[in-house]
């Protein structure tokens, strides 16, 4: 069994980040660094197990999808926002492998 220190950490950082950033508040870069440091440090402790949790698969699954649709509340951003999506899942991929 997976503790579920790792996923409440995964979920805090990840809300830190996409809520702001689905209001219209900008792209925090110092929480998505917090995020995607987060993922790293769980690809690690994931690294030897056959499978991850649920809740964070879900996380995962949510992530990508709503950095992409976001991206076009910031017409001067969106690329780069898009381009930071495509960064975050290939992390989040990495923790899959």
């Amino acid at each position: 069994m997976m503790p579920m220190k790792s996923v409440e950490r995964l979920s805090s950082a990840m809300n830190e980040f996409l809520v702001p950033l689905r209001m219209g508040e900008g792209f925090l870069s110092e929480k998505f660094d917090t995020v995607c440091h987060v993922i790293k440090e769980l690809e690690l402790e994931w690294k030897q197990q056959q499978v991850i949790p649920k809740s964070a698969a879900m996380i995962f699954i949510d992530a990508q999808a709503a950095m992409v649709s976001s991206s076009y509340l910031y017409s001067s951003q969106t690329s780069y926002i898009q381009e930071k999506a495509d960064m975050l899942s290939d992390l989040m991929r990495m923790c899959c492998e």
